[in-house]
């Protein structure tokens, strides 16, 4: 009681608008291109159900998490590798979606944060800056899974270069009309630390136990995945009128046993070897 306390202030919204002017459009025009060519269609399923048109568009949610040992291995791999606990979440996605698929050129939809890294200031300053990107990525049975995923985290590196992109304009510069969604999935990875953040803003007696997010999202499916108390958890959110429950509670198993499996032999084994270990077929 009685302390007086102060915050820095940030540095404001429109330094960032500025920097956004001050950026070659032509180049990010030139890399989402690239990124997207011959890409015609976004990522199907195949345990889709036919929608009514009189179904109500209800949301569906499931919960599932990975073991504190699972999540320590995979954390320790990605320190190993210099890869991050996202990169794996984006490899397991990737092989998942291309197994419901049946397909090798997977796209799926991923927020970032979008805040530049060579603007100073940029972390204190309050404005919307979040923005869904695609993510293309190859999947190839004879791919080592290591030198995979080191491909999938230079890419996203290469991809925050020209994350303010809006989505609206990285489609126009896909082949697909704009009627079209580039993608019908989407990952969001939090990475926010929440346990130490918690335990720093403990002030005397006061402390917060309980943690309730909202989330809005206009996607059939989507994976929210964040680590809570050691263990790397998701909610995986998805349209009932798309998909059955039973699915996507198989869909949570494969994903769990696919994540699990990065954690051994990861230098040695290829995408082929991987765990598909039931078919989307029975």
């Amino acid at each position: 009681m009685g302390h007086t306390l102060f915050s820095p202030k940030p540095r404001p919204y429109r330094d960032y608008i500025v920097w956004l002017q001050e950026q070659v459009l032509s180049k990010a025009k030139a890399f989402w291109s690239e990124q997207l060519q011959g890409f015609t269609a976004p990522t199907p399923f195949r345990v889709d159900k036919i929608p009514s048109s009189d179904a109500p568009k209800k949301y569906l949610k499931q919960s599932f998490g990975l073991s504190p040992a699972i999540t320590e291995q995979l954390q320790s791999l990605a320190q190993q590798h210099h890869l991050t606990l996202n990169t794996f979440v984006q490899g397991a996605w990737t092989l998942l979606l291309s197994h419901y698929s049946a397909n090798h050129d997977i796209v799926f939809g991923a927020i970032v944060s979008g805040r530049p890294t060579d603007l100073t200031g940029v972390e204190s300053m309050i404005g919307l800056f979040i923005n869904s990107l695609p993510v293309r990525v190859i999947v190839a049975p004879e791919l080592l899974l290591l030198s995979w995923l080191k491909n999938l985290h230079q890419k996203q590196i290469e991809r925050e270069a020209y994350s303010y992109t809006p989505l609206v304009d990285i489609q126009k510069s896909s082949e697909l009309s704009s009627d079209i969604p580039l993608f019908e999935s989407m990952l969001i990875f939090e990475n926010y630390p929440m346990n130490q953040s918690l335990s720093e803003k403990n002030v005397g007696s006061l402390s917060i136990s309980v943690i309730q997010t909202f989330d809005v999202h206009h996607y059939p499916i989507t994976l929210f995945a964040f680590v809570h108390e050691n263990e790397l958890q998701f909610r995986i959110s998805y349209l009932s009128n798309r998909f059955e429950t039973d699915t996507i509670i198989q869909m949570v198993g494969h994903l769990t046993t696919l994540l699990e499996g990065m954690t051994t032999q990861l230098e040695t084994k290829q995408l082929g070897d991987m765990p598909f270990l039931i078919t989307t077929d029975q």
